[in-house]
């Protein structure tokens, strides 16, 4: 387009491999294409290898509209074969972000959806939520410092360790 700065860059030559759940959340910005605040973020990991597929963003909605939001969320996600979901809560509220949390997992659950893990992240720290095996309560361990990605490139993502062709 005339008189636009072109800032895109172009794709590493191989694929980037995360070792572990911190490195996929410095990771968002590469799959969005920004850095999502105040958000939900559903990533479908595809087995048996853990690449990244299908993954959505959206704002964290009021709290009057979380299980609307929710169900909307879960059509979408079936819609693109959904069977293992990482669920993401950007945000620095967890006023805010664990009523949407806890609606999204309940539904990927009850439709049958392995949720590998439920996480909410504040851009430097980030907390998972206690194993659903036992109901879905709100303990969080201690922060784990996220890792500070400084280059994004648009690459295919690999969260099981598994080299990529």
């Amino acid at each position: 387009m005339a008189g636009m700065t072109d800032v895109s860059q172009e794709p590493l030559a191989q694929p980037v491999r995360v070792a572990d759940l911190g490195d996929l959340l410095a990771g968002l910005p590469v799959l969005f294409g920004f850095r999502p605040t105040d958000s939900l973020v559903a990533i479908c990991i595809e087995e048996p290898r853990g690449r990244v597929g299908f993954r959505l963003r959206v704002d964290l909605p009021p709290p009057d509209h979380v299980g609307q939001a929710a169900d909307h969320l879960l059509g979408v996600l079936r819609r693109n074969a959904a069977e293992v979901v990482l669920v993401v809560a950007c945000s620095d509220q967890p006023s805010v972000a664990d009523p949407m949390v806890t609606a999204m997992v309940e539904r990927l659950r009850s439709a049958g959806v392995q949720v590998r893990d439920a996480v909410r992240c504040d851009g430097s720290r980030y907390w998972s939520y206690d194993s659903f095996t036992a109901g879905f309560r709100y303990w969080l361990p201690p922060a784990k410092t996220t890792p500070d990605l400084r280059i994004c490139h648009t690459v295919p993502m690999d969260t099981s360790g598994h080299k990529m062709p």
